[in-house]
């Protein structure tokens, strides 16, 4: 569990703020901001449980990227702002 985790200025050498490989984390009340390479990664397994957290300035890679269709009922009462892709 992840929890009130503000994870900022990520990103050299292409990886995410966080980077989730077939795993299952829970991330609340989270912030990932001004990450170079996207705030949240993941790889077609991942299925992450995400409340309230907040994805904003990231660059050069969207927001949440690499996410399965399966992992999207997951997330809940997030916001996502000012990155590229929403």
């Amino acid at each position: 569990v992840l929890d009130h985790l503000h994870v900022r200025c990520t990103g050299a050498g292409f990886w995410a703020g966080i980077s989730v490989m077939s795993a299952h984390p829970t991330l609340r009340d989270c912030v990932l901001t001004t990450n170079n390479w996207g705030g949240l990664q993941l790889d077609p397994g991942a299925r992450p449980a995400v409340t309230r957290c907040t994805f904003s300035g990231a660059q050069n890679r969207p927001a949440i990227f690499g996410a399965h269709i399966d992992a999207v009922p997951g997330f809940t009462n997030c916001t996502v702002v000012g990155n590229p892709g929403g």
